[in-house]
């Protein structure tokens, strides 16, 4: 465990938004992989871990930083299909800036996103719903963090 720890941190030390803290700005996705590729059982928590309160504050700050998703800005028009990256037979239709089709019911990503992963047995209070749908082959966050660069 604390070789696959030690591991997972030199190889995203680069994103991590605090030396001192295990906060990391990157896609779970990405440290899954890795896990993966390692063999490595999946133990992401399946509810949010805070310790204390300066972890809650940081995770805050975090949130604040980054816009509401847009994907006009993410230049995704509307009509693109987006597929869930946890099951790629799983899609949606982008419906507006900040809406998706699903179902035939208009939604948020964010809430799309939570009720699929708690179908699958994750109960989180929160999620960044670009991180978790792909359109041409990556992540709409990573796609938005192209485009930003």
């Amino acid at each position: 465990m604390e070789l696959t720890e030690k591991s997972i941190h030199d190889a995203f030390s680069d994103h991590r938004i605090n030396p001192k803290k295990e906060f990391f700005r990157i896609n779970p996705e990405r440290v899954i992989s890795i896990l993966k590729l390692l063999q490595k059982k999946d133990i992401t928590p399946r509810v949010d871990i805070l310790e204390d309160e300066q972890e809650k504050n940081a995770i805050s700050i975090e949130k604040e930083r980054r816009s509401r998703f847009n994907f006009k800005f993410a230049e995704v028009e509307i009509g693109s299909i987006l597929t869930f990256y946890y099951n790629q037979d799983i899609t949606c239709s982008v419906a507006s800036d900040h809406e998706v089709l699903y179902e035939g019911q208009v939604t948020s990503l964010n809430q799309l996103t939570l009720k699929l992963l708690k179908d699958t047995g994750r109960v989180w209070k929160s999620v960044q719903g670009s991180a978790f749908w792909l359109y041409e082959g990556e992540t709409l966050d990573e796609r938005r963090r192209r485009l930003e660069a």
